[in-house]
């Protein structure tokens, strides 16, 4: 019989957030939509804008602000943030879940465990929108590629 010993090594918490943890965030996402969208400007910036500053406020995939908080932080008129975050919500990236609460979707991104993320997952999918949340999200048309020369 051969022995197998294990040393265990604790490992700090990431260190830009402290305890709380860290988002993971789709790689696909983040370089062939997000990235994408905005070059091809089928995104505005300012959904960029407001889209990433949701990722960095979920936990479980939650974000728990109103439209004026989210203007407030990001300097920029609350009609602004509900119309654009109407565009997002048109493309699944996130929706509304009541008044100051909105959900991040949990494909694209989510802080939280594996574990967790399944569950939150399987609650999102037990609501069966007609959006097709969080399974259906939207990838905008990119435009044709502009010929040297010409203006947008």
């Amino acid at each position: 019989m051969e022995r197998v010993s294990v040393d265990l090594h604790y490992r700090s918490p990431h260190h830009m957030l402290g305890d709380e943890g860290f988002s993971l965030v789709s790689n696909d996402y983040l370089a062939n939509v997000l990235a994408k969208s905005v070059a091809a400007r089928v995104v505005s910036p300012r959904q960029c804008a407001i889209m990433l500053y949701m990722i960095g406020r979920q936990q479980e995939s939650l974000v728990g602000m109103n439209q004026q908080a989210i203007a407030d932080a990001l300097s920029i008129p609350r009609s602004t943030v509900s119309t654009e975050l109407t565009g997002l919500s048109g493309l699944n990236w996130v929706r509304k879940v009541r008044r100051g609460v909105y959900q991040v979707n949990p494909l694209l991104a989510y802080m939280g465990n594996g574990n967790a993320q399944r569950a939150t997952l399987a609650d999102a999918r037990a609501l069966a929108l007609a959006s097709g949340f969080p399974d259906e999200v939207c990838v905008p048309e990119m435009p044709a590629p502009r010929k040297k020369g010409t203006t947008p």
